[in-house]
């Protein structure tokens, strides 16, 4: 078990003592990309290992489904950066990298294959993306030893079980010690030097296009959700039970208002829907039997936190203010 948990640190956490420095155009922002990437690291290293301490080896792959992605869009918001990880061979496909990623990737997969080692490889460019200088930062993920457990040639069946309810498509094993096992990437909007720091941030959040009448409806069930975990937490002030069980019921399902607008939502939209509904589920399985507040109180907390990303990665927009945006 030790030896997951460090196998699965390092994945995540990278190499920050040994990165190698890449020629930037702005050091500044090289110096934003590298917080945020250790950010992220330490993060998910402190949230894995309690969660491998509490619930076993196992529970890392449901970690890395559930969890990783709620803590990589809080990264993003402290931070202002689009932020993730990426691999050519990827467990996740919400992972799967884009052009320049797959470039980056390349590059870095040439260099080990030259004799270079997977640890602390990085680079960086500033590019123009419908007239916006952008900044992108990259730094490579090494396979170190431990981290064959799930990422190996042999992985144990109730971590391949696990990995294989989650990740049908799964294509993220087969890695020896030493291989490149993929990349930590960030993306933000170069802020001239002469030019003061707006007070207004242009809004990073991925912008959803729906119409204006489902963007009513998504928001009146946003408001029902906040209302269902107020409704929760008020119940367990005042232990009432009974309340806590009815008002957690009502967060494991869509609260349905209005017109339908779930066909116009992204997949990972639904990687934080589904987890913060099996933390209301959590705590009304709490409601009816233990009856422990710590426990409801924390599974209420995961929920909130659900809520709380998602409308720090997502924005809903009309097709008009979509196509406004483009222009």
């Amino acid at each position: 078990m030790k030896s997951l948990v460090i196998a699965l640190s390092l994945l995540m956490a990278g190499s920050d003592a040994h990165a190698q420095e890449a020629a930037n155009p702005d050091a500044a922002s090289a110096a934003k990309a590298q917080a945020a990437i250790k950010d992220l690291g330490q993060s998910l290293r402190g949230a894995l290992v309690a969660k491998m301490q509490s619930e076993g080896p196992v529970a890392a792959v449901n970690f890395c489904h559930d969890e990783a992605p709620l803590i990589a869009s809080q990264v993003a918001e402290r931070h202002q950066v689009q932020i993730g990880r990426t691999a050519v061979r990827h467990r996740s496909p919400s992972n799967a990298p884009s052009e320049w990623q797959q470039a980056a990737l390349a590059e870095f997969a040439a260099k080990v294959a030259e004799g270079a080692p997977a640890a602390g490889m990085t680079s960086s460019s500033t590019v123009d993306v419908n007239g916006e200088s952008r900044f992108r930062f990259v730094q490579s993920i090494p396979t170190e030893a431990p981290c064959l457990a799930c990422h190996g040639d042999t992985v144990a069946p109730p971590i391949k079980a696990e990995i294989d309810k989650h990740y049908p498509q799964d294509t993220a094993t087969g890695f020896k010690e030493g291989d490149l096992r993929g990349m930590f990437w960030v993306e933000f909007p170069m802020t001239p030097a002469a030019t003061p720091v707006s007070q207004n941030p242009p809004d990073q959040r991925a912008p959803i296009v729906m119409s204006e009448a489902q963007r009513v409806s998504l928001r009146l069930e946003m408001r029902g959700r906040m209302e269902t975990l107020q409704g929760v937490m008020a119940a367990l002030a005042s232990g009432d039970w009974s309340e806590v069980a009815k008002r957690s019921e009502e967060g494991t399902r869509g609260q349905h208002r209005g017109v339908d607008f779930r066909s116009a939502l992204p997949q990972e939209w639904f990687g934080m829907a589904r987890p913060m509904h099996g933390e209301f589920a959590a705590i009304q399985h709490e409601a009816e039997g233990q009856k422990r507040v710590d426990v409801a109180l924390q599974h209420l907390a995961k929920a909130g936190q659900y809520c709380t990303s998602c409308h720090a990665t997502f924005r809903p927009v009309t097709p008009s203010e979509s196509a406004v945006a483009q222009q």
